[in-house]
């Protein structure tokens, strides 16, 4: 199999879509019988985005500046003009505190080691719950001028970061004194109709981090400025099972993926079939925000089963709405 980035063309007969659908991962052909398991229904029509320039109002950023104790004087920069960086250094000269704005993608990176340090002269403490976490990532994107409405609450990935204490080394049979929790996060990925971004969060959401008295450790936004340009209808049962006999799905994951044994198949099942949106990553250039469809297949290999995933295009060429 050959790694590439698929590029599916959906806009042959709508050209003010310059981009095309781009599927990053290992091309895959099956050379057995595909066949259509899956309960869930296709949703019969799709909306296409474009990503235009967005900027962050000078009250979100004057705001979150004070929260993180940056000052606007020292703001830095890039050569091409599109990210504004803060860093803060520690006494001996280490970078403790960075935070990178680039306004046009939408996009925010800020962390802050010394909130989530295990210093026994500073221990963490006033790490908020899960359940508090919640509450202020909501709280921190509405700041930030995103839209919890188009959160993806549940399913929703959480993160700890704990410092466990020992008597003597754990090798020497050592016993566990004491216990803290440094940091505590939440992922949470950004929805459109109901239909999420391709995970991580990176490409389209919000990860943010809470250490010592629910300071800010770590901030990751995504959150691109889209326009709706047209929906389209979607690809049917018949015309999604030709597309991946025709090899024009990829395996987004083959590092994962045993891909060798797949040759050996005896049959390929399609067991559900979940639309999603690409997002490039960070601020990466994007010009449109086009849907796929996520797939998970089963696939029959002797008396085994080996389940794995794979993307490919959703959209017919049609636009059924402005």
């Amino acid at each position: 199999m050959i790694r590439l980035a698929l590029c599916l063309f959906v806009c042959a007969s709508f050209p003010s879509l310059a981009d095309s659908l781009r599927l990053e991962g290992e091309a895959f052909k099956p050379s057995a019988k595909v066949v259509w398991a899956a309960t869930n229904t296709i949703p019969p029509s799709l909306a296409v985005y474009r990503v235009v320039p967005r900027q962050f109002s000078n009250e979100s950023i004057s705001n979150f500046l004070k929260i993180v104790s940056f000052k606007p004087a020292t703001m830095k920069v890039s050569p091409d003009k599109q990210t504004m960086s803060w860093q803060g250094n520690s006494e001996n000269g280490t970078l403790v505190r960075s935070l990178d704005i680039m306004p046009s993608s939408g996009c925010i990176n800020y962390f802050n080691t010394a909130v989530a340090l295990d210093d026994p002269k500073h221990p963490v403490t006033g790490v908020p719950s899960y359940e508090e976490v919640e509450t202020l990532a909501a709280h921190y994107l509405q700041l930030l001028g995103g839209d919890t409405n188009q959160i993806s609450w549940k399913p929703q990935s959480r993160t700890e970061l704990n410092s466990t204490s020992y008597n003597r080394k754990p090798s020497n049979g050592g016993q566990i004194i004491s216990q803290s929790v440094l940091k505590r996060g939440i992922m949470l990925c950004r929805q459109i109709d109901g239909v999420r971004f391709n995970s991580p969060c990176g490409r389209g959401g919000i990860f943010i981090g809470f250490g010592s008295h629910a300071a800010i450790s770590d901030l990751q936004l995504n959150w691109r400025n889209l326009q709706a340009l047209h929906r389209f209808k979607t690809l049917s049962k018949e015309s999604i099972i030709r597309q991946i006999k025709d090899g024009k799905s990829v395996i987004p994951d083959p590092e994962n993926t045993d891909t060798s044994a797949l040759s050996l198949a005896k049959k390929f099942r399609i067991i559900s079939l979940v639309p999603r949106y690409w997002g490039e990553v960070g601020g990466a250039a994007q010009d449109d925000v086009y849907p796929f469809a996520e797939i998970n297949i089963a696939a029959d290999v002797g008396t085994n089963t080996m389940n794995f995933t794979i993307n490919c295009q959703i959209l017919l060429t049609d636009a059924v709405a402005p």
